[in-house]
């Protein structure tokens, strides 16, 4: 499903399955051109995706933009994801299994939300190449705050008033994983998201904790 450079568009109640591209996707942009934001006003809401090859959820360069209580079950890249988007959310879904990241803000968001998620990381590998310094962690995330593109010139910030809060984060093997990556933005704000043993939190030097309150990030118990 593709909307491109769509407004006031509702995506509700559909169920994707192995599809050998992207599995529900918006885009704003045309061409190299990620500051025309021709993308706004879109829900994404109720819809189940299920190992789709590319991206499970996901679109760029676009406004107002709320993806919530969808279920996602496994793709060969991201899970739920927004790419320089301002003014939107990802809220109350539910992210299972193999991904590069189950849930992401990619190259420059401005004021989006990332509120109330369950993410469950599995057997996933990840090939984005994570910079964690976190000794033994595989490269995928569990929610991913990743640093500025510095190749895409055209898009001239970096992230800026990201605020996660209230998700929990798990992984169901042995394997130690990043469960909360933030590697670049200003003004994040981090408060009481839960992880499990094996999910680590890593804040890279290139971040600006806004919000980091006593018990923000804390162990399931």
């Amino acid at each position: 499903l593709l909307m491109n450079q769509a407004s006031n568009g509702h995506v509700v109640g559909n169920v994707v399955r192995n599809c050998t591209n992207q599995g529900i996707q918006f885009s704003g942009w045309s061409g190299k051109n990620f500051t025309a934001f021709a993308a706004h006003s879109l829900l994404i809401e109720f819809n189940e995706v299920h190992g789709v090859h590319g991206g499970a959820i996901w679109g760029t360069t676009a406004t107002n933009v709320t993806i919530r209580r969808n279920r996602v079950f496994g793709s060969g890249d991201i899970g739920i994801d927004l790419e320089n988007c301002r003014d939107s959310a990802i809220e109350s879904n539910t992210v299972v299994g193999k991904f590069n990241a189950n849930t992401a803000a990619f190259l420059s968001c401005r004021n989006v939300s990332i509120v109330d998620n369950t993410v469950l990381m599995t057997d996933g590998t990840g090939v984005h190449g994570y910079g964690t310094t976190c000794s033994g962690c595989k490269p995928c995330v569990g929610i991913w705050l990743t640093p500025h593109n510095s190749e895409r010139g055209n898009i001239p910030y970096i992230s800026d008033s990201i605020t996660v809060e209230r998700n929990t984060i798990g992984v169901n093997d042995t394997v130690k994983r990043v469960g909360l990556g933030v590697e670049s933005g200003t003004n994040i704000r981090l408060r009481n998201n839960t992880l499990s043993d094996n999910a680590t939190l890593e804040v890279f030097p290139g971040a600006s904790i806004a919000v980091d309150e006593a018990g923000s990030v804390r162990p399931l118990a």
